[in-house]
C-alpha cells in the first residue's frame, strides 16, 4: 500500500465522525411538525493582487428541515423560530431519522454529507446581542423573551415566573410568594 492510499484512507475512516454546520436564516417554521424551510447562508473567499474577496454563494431554500427540541430524561425546552431568525444547522453523513424512527443504528453510507441529513440545532445570537439587564443578577436556567418574561429554575430548585405585571416565587418546600409589580 502506497503512503498516498494509506493517507486517504485514514481521512476516509475519520470522516465518518465529522459533523459539519453552517448558519441558516429561517423562511417558515411549523410548531406542530417542529419543521422549517432555511436558507443557508454561505461564502467563500477568494485572494486576488493579496487582498481577501468574500463571495456569497446563492442557494436554493432547504424545506422540511427538522429542528431540535432541548431534551433531557422527560425535561424538554421547545424552541419556536420566526422568519428571519439566524440558526445554526448541522449536517450528517448519516440518516439521523433512521435510529430515532427504528432503533437501529444509522447507516453512515459513503460519509458523503448530505442536506438530506440536515438538522436545525439552535437559535444564533447576533454579534451584537446584549442580554436583558435583569438577567445578570439570576443564576440556573432563563427562558426569557426580554426583561418583562422570564422563567428562571434555580439551582436550589426555586422556580421565579416574571411576567413584568406580577413575580411568583415558588420555593421546593412549598412556599409560594407572588408579588405584584
Amino acid at each position: 500500500m502506497s503512503f498516498s492510499k494509506f493517507i486517504l484512507d485514514v481521512i476516509a475512516r475519520q470522516s465518518e465522525k465529522i459533523e459539519q454546520g453552517f448558519i441558516a436564516e429561517i423562511v417558515s417554521f411549523d410548531k406542530k411538525t417542529m419543521r422549517a424551510e432555511i436558507k443557508p447562508l454561505l461564502e467563500y473567499t477568494t485572494e486576488a493582487n493579496g487582498k481577501a474577496n468574500k463571495k456569497t454563494i446563492e442557494t436554493p431554500n432547504v424545506e422540511n428541515v427538522p429542528c431540535e427540541i432541548l431534551y433531557a430524561g422527560g425535561y424538554y425546552i421547545r424552541p419556536v423560530y420566526q422568519k428571519g431568525d439566524k440558526v445554526n444547522c448541522a449536517l450528517k453523513s448519516s440518516n439521523i431519522s433512521k435510529p430515532l424512527d427504528s432503533g437501529i443504528r444509522a447507516d453512515t453510507g459513503d460519509n458523503r454529507f448530505s442536506l438530506s441529513y440536515c438538522t436545525v440545532t439552535g437559535g444564533v445570537v447576533p454579534k451584537n446581542f446584549t442580554p436583558p439587564a435583569a438577567w445578570d443578577a439570576k443564576d440556573g436556567l432563563i427562558i426569557g423573551k426580554d426583561d418583562l418574561l422570564t422563567i428562571n429554575i434555580q439551582d436550589d430548585g426555586t422556580l421565579e415566573i416574571d411576567n413584568g405585571d406580577a413575580f411568583i416565587k415558588l420555593r421546593p418546600n412549598g412556599r409560594i410568594n407572588i408579588l405584584n409589580n
